[in-house]
């Protein structure tokens, strides 16, 4: 009787692992996913405007495109707020 009552919890402990680690493995598998489109977007998609950017500068300091008021693009006020290299990850 109480050899069973012992195996029944061992097999319940054993489900319940199971579920754990299914869970455990479900939620990796999205953080990856996160990490991966994190990654994408600051490294990728950053570097293919950055080299649109470095286009449109290549245009403005040759003075074939100027900006409303004169100025050219390049010397518009770059704006301010966390970089991508900036974040701790």
């Amino acid at each position: 009787q109480r050899s069973q009552e012992i195996v029944d919890v061992v097999n319940d402990i054993r489900l319940e692992w199971d579920k754990y680690t299914g869970q455990m493995d479900k939620l990796e598998r999205r953080f990856k996913g996160m990490h991966d489109d994190f990654h994408a977007l600051t490294g990728t998609r950053t570097r293919q405007l950055d080299r649109k950017f470095v286009k449109i500068d290549s245009f403005t300091q040759s003075n074939s495109l100027q900006a409303g008021d004169g100025m050219s693009l390049s010397q518009l006020p770059e704006e301010s707020g966390t970089a991508a290299n900036d974040l701790p990850f």
